[in-house]
């Protein structure tokens, strides 16, 4: 079977390109391929997935320029390790980002909660401190009335119906507050004494003879003191003389 030119000249077209595709391919230089095609990784450090997945997309669009099979897959398969190394750095890094941040909201957390614990104790302290403050005004106050209150009680000598001749302390507080005090009573002359603790009550009386320990109740010439916040009130005198 003859063959025509045109078949010739086909053929030779082919071999033509064969021969073209052979030398070029063995005019490639694997190493400045290499990095010719791993650059847009190299370039810099990408820092997000976006980024990461451009300079992927860059790298295979470089490698479609490799004309030899062998070296064009052995760099697929380094750019797609490249890519899932860097992809699991970015995805460390994110996550020991999020554990950084969750940590600092924690002591951030902490540092207001202790704050506002300050604050709230603080708080606390001055409302004590204003409420010592209007106790002790009040106290001061409530003590002053109760002195007043002492000074005020109105004294009775009245005659004793259990022993003839003596007489009993009537004291009557006409206060709404009742008092406390300590009554020092003195025999004829001073010659003995005893302090007793009274209690009046509100708007009420206390009866004073030796029930409640001042001994054969009062006579002439005897006396009492009423002491409170270590001073002398008054002194009231048990009409009579000493005998």
């Amino acid at each position: 079977m003859g063959v025509n030119g045109r078949t010739v000249a086909s053929i030779r077209t082919v071999a033509l390109i064969t021969l073209l595709t052979i030398a070029g391919t063995a005019c490639e230089n694997p190493e400045e391929k290499a990095r010719y095609v791993k650059e847009p990784f190299t370039a810099s450090r990408q820092q997000d997935v976006p980024a990461l997945n451009d300079a992927y997309r860059e790298a295979q669009t470089r490698l479609a320029s490799v004309r030899s099979d062998e070296l064009r897959q052995e760099l697929d398969r380094d750019l797609e390790e490249e890519f899932q190394r860097r992809l699991a750095e970015i995805h460390e890094a994110e996550e020991q980002r999020q554990i950084a941040a969750a940590e600092q909201a924690a002591r951030e957390r902490e540092a207001e909660i202790a704050r506002q614990a300050q604050v709230e104790a603080e708080r606390q302290r001055q409302l004590a401190a204003q409420q010592e403050v209007i106790n002790s005004v009040a106290a001061l106050e409530q003590r002053a009335q109760v002195r007043q209150c002492i000074i005020n009680l109105v004294g009775n000598m009245l005659k004793s119906e259990w022993i003839e001749g003596t007489m009993v302390l009537e004291l009557q507080n006409t206060c709404t507050l009742p008092v406390e005090f300590d009554l020092k009573c003195f025999t004829c002359n001073d010659a003995a004494h005893k302090t007793m603790f009274v209690t009046v009550p509100a708007r009420g009386e206390k009866t004073i003879g030796f029930l409640e320990g001042w001994h054969g109740n009062f006579r002439g010439g005897e006396r009492c003191e009423a002491h409170f916040g270590g001073k002398i009130l008054w002194n009231r005198p048990v009409p009579g003389t000493c005998r």
